[in-house]
């Protein structure tokens, strides 16, 4: 009748009006997500005017195990990085983009935070293969730099995912000298340095950061190899950034590449740092440097504190090994019988 009719039109009318609210709604993300990935072909990402977006939350049936829930102490913006990917895992999406928004927002020139937000935005609109799915149009100018932000978004993740407890030391520290206020450990394969503190009572790790290393890895051999020396240095000096070019970030710490062991051993080259990014760029891809230990400006200016100049070890290792502190005790108390023994027989 025509009452039905009515109705019928009216329903009609309201699903076409919803068809295309949702239509324009696609659009829209498709080319919010698309300014997000072509951040990633710029040199500077500039200041972020993030967008408003639509929800679109899905609620994980289990709760998996927190990235962050151990990591109070972490600086805020690898923090916030964190809470996005335990989102992610438990597929709250629309609390991930919350979180890498207010990252964006801190820092507008963190490029993996602007590919995380094109993938959850184009999510939205269909369903992406890998991380860093760049529609094909941008392919071509972003494809290198999506590899270099995969590869750092795997670095971070598993690093907090590995991060050490708080009863492991590094057994390349089984003793350190009174005066010795801190020690670095770079571990090469997991993209990480950690600062470990010495109060005397015992050694316990205090930070930890994402760095980025030689182009060509670990074990410097000689001059321009592009890669990071493995051994034991310390700092040797602090250069300003006034006294150098934006390259450098925030600031330089030299080491003593090549020491000792290193001229024994035929090792050659100079300039190994420790140093910033330059003013546009948050950070690199885990082998980036020419040989140098690069952090975030952010990050370079916390570990700064903790450097004492000519006496802060900076051990490099391929690969940390890991040991509880009694076995650090154990461990160096037979080093220490060792060498008594070893003196007596000397002196006798």
């Amino acid at each position: 009748d025509e009452e039905d009719a009515d109705g019928f039109a009216d329903l009609l009318a309201g699903t076409r009006a919803r068809r295309q609210e949702l239509l324009s709604a696609s659009a829209e993300l498709g080319a919010m997500a698309a300014a997000s990935y072509a951040s990633l072909t710029q040199s500077n990402a500039g200041p972020a005017k993030v967008a408003p977006t639509l929800a679109l939350t899905k609620t994980a049936p289990e709760e998996k195990k927190s990235l962050t829930s151990v990591h109070a102490h972490r600086a805020s913006h690898e923090d916030l990085l964190a809470k996005a990917f335990d989102d992610i895992g438990q597929q709250r999406f629309d609390a991930a983009l919350k979180q890498v928004d207010a990252l964006i927002a801190r820092e507008p020139n963190f490029q993996l935070a602007h590919m995380i937000r094109g993938d959850l935005l184009l999510a939205r609109v269909r369903p992406i293969s890998k991380m860093g799915d760049v529609p094909n149009a941008q392919a071509g100018k972003a494809n290198e730099r999506v590899d270099d932000l995969r590869a750092e978004a795997i670095a971070r993740l598993r690093a907090l995912r590995e991060r050490p407890n708080d009863d492991q030391v590094p057994r390349y520290l089984l003793q350190m000298p009174a005066d010795q206020k801190h020690a670095v450990v770079v571990d090469t394969s997991r993209s990480r340095l950690y600062v470990y503190e010495n109060n005397l009572k015992r050694i316990r790790l205090v930070n930890d950061f994402y760095i980025s290393i030689g182009k060509q890895g670990a074990v410097k051999v000689r001059e321009g190899d592009q890669k990071t020396p493995v051994g034991v240095y310390h700092v040797t000096s602090s250069v300003p950034k006034q006294k150098l070019t934006d390259f450098y970030g925030a600031g330089a710490f030299p080491i003593n590449y090549p020491n000792d062991w290193d001229k024994r051993n035929g090792r050659n080259g100079h300039g190994i740092w420790l140093h910033g990014t330059p003013s546009n760029t948050y950070s690199r891809a885990p082998r980036a440097s020419d040989g140098c230990v690069v952090l975030s400006n952010a990050d370079l200016n916390l570990l700064a504190d903790n450097l004492q100049l000519g006496k802060t070890a900076v051990v490099i290792s391929e690969r940390v090994e890991w040991r509880s502190g009694e076995e650090i005790v154990r461990e160096r108390d037979e080093i220490l019988a060792a060498l008594e023994r070893w003196r007596i027989d000397w002196e006798s």
